[in-house]
């Protein structure tokens, strides 16, 4: 029985969609199922691609929140997977 791996795009897609409200690394950690560093390296690499913004809540806490470009990259990945796979294609990723 081999292991599935997520790709590196799910990884991205699964922390851009977790950021949609604003979410603590905390919560990117758990929601995303990612160790800390491994996380550090995902959130750095998609504020680089800008697809979150990092930004200081109102007690100053550090928030990750997802922009519009984004939003269009959850968009664009959901459409290609309805095209591929419309029975695979699961209310994840909606």
């Amino acid at each position: 029985m081999g292991i599935n791996r997520r790709s590196s795009l799910m990884i991205a897609y699964d922390i851009v969609s977790v950021c949609r409200n604003g979410s603590s690394k905390t919560h990117v950690v758990y929601a995303a199922n990612l160790n800390s560093e491994r996380a550090n390296g995902y959130l750095n690499t998609c504020i680089d691609l800008e697809l979150i913004g990092k930004e200081k809540n109102y007690a100053g806490h550090t928030v990750y929140k997802t922009t519009d470009f984004g939003l269009r990259f959850l968009k664009s990945h959901n459409d290609m997977l309805a095209k591929k796979e419309p029975k695979m294609h699961s209310a994840r990723y909606k």
